[in-house]
């Protein structure tokens, strides 16, 4: 976004799913994911806009090991 770059881990990831939520992030776009994922200190959201979010999706079920439940990505387990 920018100037400002975020990395999550992969296995950090537990859920991504669409979302039109409002709040303020660096998404240009309504027409967003919201990634959830732990940290330290418990759970955390980041809200993105991939200009290809089907393919997005795909790539990132794969690398980071999560399955297509709906039009979610969620970790086997949470």
């Amino acid at each position: 976004s920018g100037f400002i770059r975020w990395r999550i881990p992969l296995d950090a990831i537990i859920r991504v799913y669409p979302t039109a939520n409002p709040l303020s992030a660096p998404a240009w776009s309504l027409d967003r994911l919201g990634i959830q994922y732990l940290k330290k200190n418990g759970r955390a959201l980041a809200l993105i806009s991939p200009a290809a979010q089907h393919e997005f999706m795909s790539l990132l079920a794969q690398r980071a090991g999560l399955e297509q439940v709906g039009a979610e990505l969620k970790r086997p387990g949470h």
